[in-house]
């Protein structure tokens, strides 16, 4: 049902007699009919003829009547036709309900819910919900990094490629990046279920003050004492975390490319850099590490 091609064929007449024999058999026709016969209901302006005639007699030749007449009964044929053309494809083209946020390289993005609850995205992340579905269920689907603050009411879960979170009301964050998952609770209680397969059915629950971190399928448990995501106040913070993933985050923040000694790659990394200054952050990033640092436009090389 529904060959959207074969459709447009029948309705601009450049289907054979054959064809057109053929397709007026399908339920394809029937659907094109009851259209047009919807749209038998809506009629063409009426004309007043003798006044017309009176008044194009005063204006124009007999020629030119005949043409302004012609005009009118083609156009609206292909007003008319418009319409099938237009009803048509509004049936034959799905229409999404799925409504997605995304925040650029340049800053971080914040929006509020159907439900009122507040979400903030950082840099470089995606995230995404059915309209249609809401109501009935509050799940979201993330890509990359945002923290959250979830009115009390239904089951709110936030969906991954790493793992699902699942609250009622609380505020957290979900950091999904490539072999890093991390949730952090703020506030309440939250459930974490992973969807690696090597870690099937893993489900850790956490309090207010709590982390939970994989990186590279390494499972690691924190005690956090801060109230909210350090980045939302313009920080990147982070606490015995390989050097690559510092060094993905500067890239993310700052929209530039690093290369680094492969040998500093699984370095652990404690500290913190600035999201707006350039400089300092590059600074904070290389002397813990005794690292040396030259730019090049969007480029960055460091070396020991």
């Amino acid at each position: 049902m529904k060959d959207q091609e074969r459709i447009l064929q029948y309705l601009n007449g450049s289907l054979s007699a054959k064809e057109k024999e053929e397709f007026m058999k399908t339920e394809d026709y029937q659907f094109i009919d009851q259209v047009t016969q919807s749209l038998q209901a809506f009629k063409a302006p009426t004309l007043n003829t003798e006044e017309a005639l009176t008044t194009l007699k005063n204006r124009q030749s007999k020629q030119a009547k005949a043409v302004e007449f012609s005009l009118w009964n083609n156009a609206w044929k292909v007003a008319a036709s418009i319409v099938i053309v237009a009803a048509a494809l509004w049936f034959l083209y799905p229409k999404s309900s799925t409504e997605q946020f995304v925040a650029s390289h340049e800053q971080q993005t914040e929006w509020i819910l159907p439900d009122a609850s507040k979400v903030v995205l950082n840099k470089h992340s995606e995230l995404s919900y059915s309209e249609e579905e809401w109501e009935k269920s509050r799940n979201l689907q993330l890509t990359g990094e945002a923290y959250f603050e979830v009115e009390k009411g239904s089951q709110f879960t936030v969906t991954t490629t790493s793992g699902i979170v699942t609250v009622l009301g609380t505020r957290f964050t979900v950091n999904s990046r490539e072999n890093y998952y991390e949730v952090t609770c703020y506030e309440g209680t939250v459930a974490v279920t992973t969807t690696d397969p090597k870690n099937k059915d893993t489900k850790t629950i956490l309090a207010k003050g709590e982390q939970v971190r994989w990186v590279n399928d390494r499972v690691q448990r924190n005690t956090v004492r801060a109230v909210h995501p350090s980045w939302e106040s313009g920080f990147s913070d982070f606490e015995e975390v390989p050097f690559y993933f510092v060094i993905k985050e500067f890239e993310r923040q700052y929209d530039v490319t690093v290369e680094y000694p492969e040998s500093e790659a699984e370095r652990l990394f404690t500290g913190s850099f600035h999201n707006e200054d350039f400089n300092s952050a590059l600074k904070a990033i290389t002397i813990p590490l005794s690292l040396e640092f030259q730019t090049k436009g969007n480029s960055v090389t460091l070396s020991k």
